[in-house]
């Protein structure tokens, strides 16, 4: 997946060179186009049928992620177009009323962005004691990490009970064991896609069967050498129970966080902290933006030798 996502960025660069703004604007209407297709009456079935059933189908969901094709043109030809104008105006009134009114026009037409909605859209950080557990875990046995109860959304008071995925894929580097199922709405009732981790398969199997061997099991077969209770969170306290009834033990070094335990897995085998394939990921990422920046610098002294030998052809 990294290197094929390497060659399509390679491609793009070569593609933006030589066929001018043909491929960008065609991405940019497809992008429009997945975007909204989930929200017109018939092609909202074919979306949903893709996402159900085909392989991979599942990438269109969330469509509004594809707006970024659409964004990335349409930013960069808005600048353009308040140059041209104010160029064209260049001497008169209308050089400073279109220059103002480029820079106005996109807060008021697009005011919950500008504002962030009112202030409903911000960053809140992550309780400081959180933080302080996921370095210690970091420096401590290596092994995956399993995060319960078992579910792929949260609720906290300190993010003010809003719904967010759970955060421990994010704050630990090594390797986490969670719900990684989907659930999507179907008429009135909710089907549920599952995930691509077959250790997270048997974790949840086990937590449906309440079965302290089957979690035991389940944790020796993915190495899992700790276990991060948030106790906060529903079903907490019968999942704590079978933990310790799957033979965890508190983590000794774990210091205490409030709606947090920490448990030690006895018998999970050593793992490298850095697998090779992130070492691949990093270094072909450096050489695509590489590729990329050398590509667009070219392209950027071809078109100023362009404009210097103009006059001359012209004379």
């Amino acid at each position: 997946i990294v290197l094929a996502s390497a060659l399509v960025c390679v491609a793009g660069v070569i593609a933006a060179r030589r066929l001018g703004r043909g491929p960008i604007t065609a991405l940019a209407v497809t992008g429009l186009f997945l975007a909204g297709a989930s929200t017109v009456p018939g092609l909202r079935d074919v979306m949903t049928a893709i996402v159900l059933h085909v392989p991979g189908g599942g990438l269109l969901r969330d469509g509004q992620k594809f707006v970024a094709l659409w964004v990335v043109p349409a930013a960069l030809g808005w600048g353009l177009l308040i140059d041209a104008e104010v160029r064209r105006a260049r001497g008169s009134i209308l050089a400073p009323v279109a220059l103002i009114g480029g820079i106005v026009a996109p807060l008021v037409l697009l005011p919950g962005l500008a504002w962030a909605r009112g202030g409903q859209w911000r960053g809140v950080d992550y309780p400081a004691p959180w933080t302080q557990v996921a370095r210690d875990l970091d420096a401590g046995t290596n092994g995956a990490t399993l995060v319960l109860p078992w579910s792929t959304y949260r609720r906290y008071a300190w993010n003010g009970e809003r719904t967010v995925l759970d955060p421990w894929n994010r704050l630990l580097t090594g390797r986490v064991i969670a719900d990684d199922a989907l659930a999507v709405r179907q008429g009135s009732g909710v089907r549920v896609v599952a995930g691509e981790d077959p250790h997270a398969a048997a974790v949840g199997r086990a937590l449906v069967h309440r079965s302290a061997d089957e979690l035991r099991d389940a944790m020796a077969r993915a190495d899992v050498s700790r276990v991060i209770v948030q106790t906060d969170q529903p079903d907490a306290a019968a999942v704590t129970d079978l933990v310790r009834r799957a033979g965890a033990t508190p983590l000794a070094a774990a210091r205490p966080v409030s709606h947090l335990t920490t448990w030690s897995v006895p018998g999970a085998s050593p793992r490298p902290s850095t697998p090779w394939w992130r070492a691949l990921g990093l270094v072909t990422s450096l050489i695509t933006a590489g590729v990329v920046i050398v590509g667009a610098s070219r392209t950027g002294r071809l078109r100023r030798k362009r404009c210097a030998r103009a006059p001359e052809q012209l004379s």
